[in-house]
């Protein structure tokens, strides 16, 4: 018979990750290794997956951020493509 999943349970499961493997475990890995429940178990329960990093009192990873380039890059891209268009234009 399965054992009935709860929040404490869960908790138990990443905090059993962490102490074996010596990092907070990600979605992946509750996935890839036997013996834990899916992400989506975790998501039925916890929301997200941070939420239930958080509730076992382990760091969550920074949420990714898009790289933003400065103005002057992306001028000087443009001026780089003008002069590859124009020197394209004279070979012909």
């Amino acid at each position: 018979m399965k054992q009935k999943l709860n929040k404490e349970r869960i908790i138990e499961m990443i905090l059993d990750f962490y102490k074996k493997n010596g990092r907070v475990p990600s979605k992946r890995d509750f996935c890839k290794h036997k013996g834990y429940c899916s992400n989506a178990t975790v998501y039925k329960i916890f929301g997200n997956w941070n939420n239930a990093i958080r509730s076992s009192g382990l760091p969550t990873n920074p949420a990714w951020k898009p790289v933003v380039f400065p103005k002057w890059l992306c001028l000087l891209r443009l001026i780089v493509i003008k002069i590859e268009q124009y020197y394209k234009k004279e070979a012909q």
